[in-house]
């Protein structure tokens, strides 16, 4: 049910404890300062009824504790355990020093409820925020990749990678054998693996008729050893669109797109999948990339605006008032 649960206002104490122990520098003062979650609400209240099932927690609530979860880098059990003790934590979810702290399967519930796209829709809200803000120019759009590992794979991508190519270049083997001189049955991978290295016989290589195409010296008695990289394909391609002036713009403002990336993998644990299913992984994603994109504004707004900022009202309206 939409109807949120009635919630005690802060009171005077409440008020006087977070004015004296959240300092007014404190980086979740600045994301209130900088970000409008009350601009998610309409989103949010979409995946609620409006009549039936049990009185709700402010959807508005539960997003910002998503938000410290992946911030922090903390479980769902270990966010409510830290509000309990931690006031820059209970100011910002605008919880009194004896307010009810929510309990931790809640974060579970609210993120099956919203699911995938609800959330990749409030990612875009924020991005909306950032615009209006003038910090979007919309001029350049890059598009990059990078590993994300299930807890339980015990088997890299690169070694799936290559038997998958090994048994495609085994089925494909007798389509080139008209296209060339001789083909090669010994073969092996270099170390890492980026490359085949094949071995011809000098028997082999002594009937070819593409022999004084293939040897420099075509006198020499032995065969021929070859190494073939595997993405020399790609690598062309890439080689030919960097000599382009339109890449060399582009290279400039690549480095900054390449540390958001190493942010999200490194140091806000998206590098590894904490829950099961494609759909879960990219709301861990999603809101991964909501955390890094206001610790981004916060830190451009910043460099336009002295703190402390003046706070914003964020508590939630009971539903009918």
């Amino acid at each position: 049910m939409l109807k949120s649960i009635p919630e005690t206002p802060r009171s005077e104490f409440d008020l006087a404890v977070f004015q004296a122990v959240v300092p007014q520098d404190h980086y979740l003062r600045k994301v209130m300062a900088c970000i409008n979650f009350e601009a998610f609400r309409p989103r949010l209240i979409g995946s609620y009824d409006a009549d039936f099932g049990r009185p709700a927690i402010d959807p508005v609530r539960m997003l910002k504790i998503l938000f410290l979860r992946f911030h922090y880098r903390l479980s769902d059990r270990q966010v409510m355990e830290r509000t309990v003790t931690d006031m820059a934590f209970r100011w910002f979810l605008s919880l009194g020093v004896h307010a009810e702290i929510p309990n931790h399967t809640n974060g579970t519930h609210f993120r099956q409820r919203l699911g995938a796209e609800s959330f990749q829709q409030v990612f875009q809200d924020l991005i909306t925020q950032a615009r209006e803000h003038g910090l979007v120019r919309d001029r350049l759009r890059l598009k990059d990749a990078t590993h994300l590992f299930a807890d339980v794979a015990k088997v890299g991508p690169l070694p799936l990678v290559a038997q998958g190519r090994e048994r495609l270049l085994q089925a494909a083997e007798p389509l080139f054998a008209e296209w060339a001189g001789q083909t090669s049955r010994p073969r092996q991978h270099n170390t890492h693996p980026t490359a085949t290295q094949f071995t011809f016989k000098a028997e082999s290589c002594a009937a070819c008729p593409l022999r004084e195409q293939c040897f420099p010296n075509p006198a020499r008695k032995t065969g021929r050893t070859v190494v073939k990289n595997d993405y020399q394909a790609e690598y062309d391609k890439v080689q030919a669109k960097a000599k382009t002036t339109e890449y060399e713009q582009t290279r400039r403002v690549h480095p900054k797109i390449e540390r958001k990336l190493n942010e999200l993998a490194r140091h806000h644990r998206c590098r590894r999948a904490c829950f099961r299913g494609k759909p879960k992984v990219l709301v861990q994603a999603l809101l991964t990339a909501l955390v890094v994109n206001i610790k981004r504004i916060v830190n451009l707004l910043a460099r336009s605006a002295p703190w402390p900022m003046p706070t914003v009202a964020v508590r939630a309206q009971e539903a009918g008032s």
